[in-house]
């Protein structure tokens, strides 16, 4: 990466059901976007930002 200021994270999805309707796959859906795309996008611009100081 050339220049980087900062990351802002701030997608989500949330499943439309209530916990005893929700399927598993729906459920997992939400981590993996939620949890797990902010840990990646987080991951990917780090060394930049560690470089930068």
């Amino acid at each position: 990466m050339e220049s980087l200021e900062g990351l802002i994270n701030n997608s989500g999805i949330t499943a439309d059901a209530m916990l005893y309707k929700l399927e598993e796959e729906d459920w997992q859906k939400d981590i993996d976007v939620n949890l797990k795309g902010v840990f990646l996008c987080a991951q990917a611009v780090v060394p930049c930002m560690v470089e930068r100081g």
